[in-house]
């Protein structure tokens, strides 16, 4: 699990990135530990562990939620807190694989396809590839789409012009290898409410073209209304993976405006 400190002119930032070699809680548990004893040991780095945040793209920005969820929840005490996160097209929810944006991944060509996506969650929760029609399809959240877990991955969050779900207080009992789909840690965007407070200074970049471009969204809109300090980065033109392409030979105006607003950004409120 690659776990880089980037220098940032002012304060070390933790960039955080995936690899589909280990299932969930491997990764998470890696990059938490790494994370924690950076804070913890942070003055024997010469650094000032006030200014220390997390960041990700794409699986990396999942990592990067859950971490700072979970310092948030039980470590205020024995950590000091995150200053940010930055959230780069992050993948946030394996629950609802047909938002308009994966829609959208269906009919035209993208970088990253939706049975890709599929396949990359499903190797996390259990890699039962078996599971991929299934996913796609949204045929294994029937039972959880009638309890209040639906109403986190809302469509009124991506338009507010449709009606918002009243969640229902219904249990759920999912098979054992699937009961992770609802852990905040594996898929952020299941949070509660709660839990979404408090969290630190966000920013998250999101691509019109990219099937996770709803989760960055819906992600934004719910920390937003948790009373949470949110800058939601809108690429309408952009794709899944486009920072990357910030710099020659593969250079594109997109990315590299995508990767100055990100530093602008960290430069100013790390």
């Amino acid at each position: 699990m690659p776990i880089e400190l980037l220098s940032t002119s002012v304060s070390p930032l933790f960039q955080i990135s995936a690899s589909p070699e280990h299932k969930f809680p491997i990764p998470f548990e890696d990059c938490l530990t790494a994370t924690q004893h950076f804070l913890q040991h942070a003055s024997e780095y010469g650094v000032d562990p006030t200014r220390i945040g997390v960041a990700g793209d794409s699986a990396g920005g999942n990592l990067a939620a859950a971490v700072a969820l979970r310092l948030k929840k039980n470590d205020k005490k024995k950590f000091p807190p995150l200053k940010l996160q930055a959230l780069i097209y992050p993948a946030l929810q394996a629950f609802d694989f047909q938002t308009p944006s994966y829609v959208s991944g269906h009919r035209f060509f993208v970088l990253l396809p939706v049975k890709m996506m599929t396949g990359f969650w499903i190797k996390y929760l259990n890699n039962n590839m078996s599971l991929v029609d299934t996913f796609a399809n949204n045929e294994h959240t029937a039972e959880p789409k009638k309890s209040r877990f639906a109403s986190f991955v809302d469509r009124h969050f991506l338009d507010e012009s449709v009606p918002r779900l009243v969640p229902e207080d219904v249990s759920v009992d999912l098979p054992d290898d699937m009961k992770d789909l609802l852990n905040p840690y594996y898929s952020p965007l299941m949070a509660e409410d709660a839990d979404l407070s408090g969290l630190p200074n966000t920013y998250v970049t999101v691509c019109g073209t990219d099937v996770l471009r709803d989760d960055g969204i819906m992600y934004a809109r719910r920390l937003e209304m948790a009373g949470g300090q949110v800058r939601l980065a809108r690429y309408p033109s952009g794709f899944h993976g486009i920072m990357s392409l910030s710099a020659k030979p593969f250079y594109l105006e997109a990315g590299k405006q995508m990767l100055q607003d990100l530093t602008t950004f960290l430069r100013h409120h790390l």
